[in-house]
């Protein structure tokens, strides 16, 4: 059976952080938890990867449609305020996502994980962020 794995990084977080406080921060990312529940099938697997990372598996999904999957949570997100600060000033923020799927580019659980982050981080995060970036085998995923 195929599925794709899509890892999400929120761009520029620490800002965020920084500028508004933590308290802020986590009510930015519980509500991009929301958007991405929202945005996504019943059946599909949506879990927090790391500090401001997101992991979504999505079973039966071959790779270029993961990839249209994300691009089109990309433009949601972008356009969605995810916080209010002193009941006045809407906060935006964008992500950055790579996209891997099984067996396609992985033969297990590992290769996969690895090989999706190195999309998002070599791909998406060097290229500008707030991009959604399908995993290559000439990506440089070994170091």
């Amino acid at each position: 059976m195929i599925f794709s794995l899509v890892i999400i990084d929120v761009d520029h977080f620490k800002v965020y952080n920084d500028m508004y406080g933590h308290i802020i921060g986590d009510i930015i990312l519980k509500n991009l938890a929301d958007v991405l529940k929202k945005n996504v099938r019943d059946k599909d697997t949506i879990g927090r990867y790391g500090g401001e990372e997101f992991a979504i598996i999505l079973p039966g999904i071959p790779p270029f449609e993961a990839v249209g999957i994300a691009e089109r949570i990309r433009r949601v997100v972008e356009k969605t305020a995810l916080a209010t600060v002193n009941n006045e000033k809407m906060v935006f923020i964008t992500i950055s996502a790579g996209v891997a799927s099984y067996p396609t580019d992985a033969a297990s659980v590992e290769d996969l994980i690895n090989k999706a982050d190195k999309a998002m981080l070599f791909g998406a995060k060097q290229k500008g962020r707030n991009k959604v970036v399908m995993f290559r085998p000439n990506m440089n995923v070994d170091n």
